[in-house]
């Protein structure tokens, strides 16, 4: 790994001033992810002018329930499964299998480099849900300094994990020559089943049971709760341990994919 860190500084770096030349890009990006949590927060105002508590969600649990769930998918979700798609098909993946740096960290030092750009635009979206919303924004936060760390290693836990899915996607390319369609059916899933669309403890008892078995909960959803208090210490040790045993599935299978992909790129003459 000591000799992969200067390697991986190198190419991090390039993809830095990559990020801040095209960040008017970056920024629209941004803003196009902002539009559910506030589509969401206005529909969610409007169903509490009747009641004050749905499930176990105040309103202001729930504008910021969205608040965080907007940092949490800024933060810890890449974003590589397209252009990789394109590289497979068009060739220009053949570069990798001569670089120095394995792809998977070469991808990862890219995706690392453009979240930087992402949390700069973060702030003042930030400072907005404020002006917007006052400090009830902030009022469902409930973490405590024993889950603390929990949290940091999840956090950690769910970026590598929405990698290695994303890397998956991408790496389809090999086998399916549009993986267009494929990405927005897993966008729309994840959309549910991580909790975008509604928390999942507000889902039917069956669907929100299935989820703990799934990954897509420990994308951003357990986050969350751990962040609003909802868990206690083994619940979220537990939660913790899923999430790492989802990764490790995760990561070998794209061990897997990756080398079933070259062996059949190359016999195509990539």
């Amino acid at each position: 790994m000591q000799k992969l860190y200067p390697k991986i500084r190198a190419v991090f770096l390039a993809f830095w001033q990559e990020a801040l030349m095209y960040r008017a890009e970056s920024l629209v990006w941004f803003i196009g992810g902002t539009i559910l949590p506030l589509v969401m927060i206005a529909l969610w105002l409007a169903a509490y002018r009747t009641v004050d508590r749905i499930g176990d969600y105040t309103v202001q649990d729930m504008v910021n329930y969205y608040v965080m769930f907007l940092v949490l998918n800024t933060l810890l979700t890449p974003h590589l499964e397209w252009a990789m798609g394109d590289s497979i098909r068009s060739g220009a993946f053949s570069i990798h299998l001569i670089r120095p740096l394995p792809y998977h960290l070469w991808q990862l030092a890219a995706e690392i480099a453009y979240k930087g750009v992402r949390i700069v635009f973060l702030v003042p979206m930030l400072l907005l849900f404020l002006l917007l919303f006052g400090l009830e924004m902030l009022g469902g936060l409930a973490l405590r300094w024993e889950i603390a760390p929990i949290l940091l290693a999840s956090m950690v836990l769910s970026f590598l994990l929405n990698y290695c899915l994303k890397l998956c996607l991408g790496l389809l390319a090999f086998w399916v020559g549009q993986t267009a369609g494929i990405i927005e059916s897993y966008a729309v899933v994840t959309m549910f089943l991580a909790g975008s669309i509604i928390p999942l403890d507000l889902m039917p008892a069956a669907v929100e049971r299935v989820t703990h078995f799934l990954p897509f909960r420990y994308l951003y959803f357990f986050q969350v709760q751990l962040l609003q208090g909802r868990l206690d210490l083994l619940s979220a040790l537990s939660g913790l341990a899923i999430q790492a045993c989802w990764l490790l599935v995760c990561y070998l299978f794209v061990q897997w994919v990756f080398a079933a992909g070259v062996r059949r790129y190359g016999a195509y003459g990539g």
